[in-house]
């Protein structure tokens, strides 16, 4: 099959990670047999161009501007996979554009300036149930109302007036919980696919062992990530190394007590070193639209997660039993009890999850057969 690849990479900030996603997708196609080709505009590339702001504020706002239509004609598809286009893509193009189209909603932007649902540490709807004004009000994305406003106009309307969610065949929610919230606010049941992340093993069979209780928690130190409450809440006599870095950094040193450690920004290298842990913590607070991949590493590697209920990682654990979910000091002091003493029960559900659902193979599976049901819809209903 002959795939297109559209995707405009974010140069850092909460949704970075996606670029990583997008990454290991296309390989992931190749390894099949298919022919890919990717369209890739970056961040850090194009902001270096005359006039980048004012044109990427006309461009969110309009959906006018930066197409790949001649990019994508010659290679002449069979499906596109759309990923991200914001900021770097306009959307007008597809209207012209007569072959499958798939798009993967990696976020809740459609609906929402900031892609998170989150405002002050707490989930928001107000620009889905309301007017995407609440979005400049607040300033949702970057703290600035210039910053906002071309997406508040974007983002009229909501999912149900989304172009990318109208014009796609078929859409790709990465989580069972993500599309109760795009079918929730407006998106098209009938046509979303459920596809989660699969990720490369980096261990080999599941063997049961023994550690003394410790824990892990890895994210970027940021408001959205939950740290702050994690720490204020961390009960005495539990180890917490944290794996990452970001602009909290400093202030979560000053509130951690002497069972934390600060380990620093490791990329992926800290899986080699997973077993060793008792869980992940996962205390993410943002209605996150996918299991978050940290949490899929820690199930590859056996290990459980406990995690914050209300965010991603919070659904996923509801969904496969493969930890234990927490709202406040109390119920995680239980939650680590709990997982301590479940021992490699747990231990071996969390890997059986990352094997069923979450392998290379699962994903390959789940999203050529999302490409047939495009190419198959386009061919027989080619006007929506």
């Amino acid at each position: 099959m002959r795939v297109a690849i559209v995707h405009s990479e974010y140069a850092d900030g909460a949704l970075s990670g996606e670029n990583v996603t997008v990454e290991q997708q296309v390989d992931l196609l190749r390894e099949a047999g298919h022919e890919v080709y990717v369209e890739v505009r970056t961040t850090l590339v194009e902001r270096h161009r005359p006039a980048y702001v004012p044109r990427t504020a006309w461009r969110v706002a309009s959906g006018r501007g930066g197409a790949p239509s001649a990019a994508l004609a010659d290679f002449a598809p069979d499906v596109v996979h759309l990923h991200n286009l914001f900021p770097n893509f306009g959307n007008d193009w597809l209207d012209g554009w007569d072959g499958p189209v798939v798009a993967t909603l990696h976020n809740f932007r459609y609906g929402c300036a900031n892609g998170l649902l989150l405002r002050d540490g707490k989930p928001c709807t107000d620009c889905l149930t309301g007017s995407s004004r609440a979005a400049v009000e607040h300033r949702c994305y970057r703290g600035s109302v210039a910053a906002t406003l071309p997406l508040a106009v974007a983002t009229r309307g909501g999912f149900a007036h989304a172009p990318v969610i109208q014009r796609a065949d078929r859409l790709v929610a990465l989580a069972p919980h993500a599309r109760e919230v795009f079918v929730r606010f407006g998106a098209p049941e009938r046509r979303i696919d459920v596809v989660p992340h699969g990720i490369a093993p980096r261990h080999g069979e599941w063997t049961p062992g023994s550690a003394p209780p410790r824990f892990i928690a890895v994210g970027r130190l940021s408001p959205e990530k939950g740290f702050d409450r994690l720490l204020r809440d961390w009960p005495a006599g539990y180890r917490l190394d944290i794996v990452g870095d970001g602009g909290e950094a400093g202030a979560l040193r000053r509130i951690s007590s002497a069972d934390v450690r600060f380990l620093g920004a490791r990329d992926q290298s800290w899986r080699d070193e997973a077993s060793g842990y008792t869980a992940l913590v996962a205390p993410g607070v943002a209605w996150e639209a996918a299991v978050p991949r940290v949490a899929i590493e820690a199930w590859e590697a056996g290990l459980p997660v406990v995690a914050f209920d209300g965010g991603g990682a919070g659904a996923g654990v509801r969904s496969t039993g493969a930890g234990i979910t927490y709202q406040d000091a109390a119920s995680l002091a239980a939650a680590l009890t709990s997982v301590v003493e479940a021992g490699d029960r747990l231990r071996a559900h969390a890997r059986a999850t990352y094997e069923a659902s979450f392998t290379p193979a699962a994903w390959i599976r789940a999203m050529e057969a999302t490409y047939r049901a495009a190419i198959e819809q386009r061919a027989t209903s080619p006007v929506r």
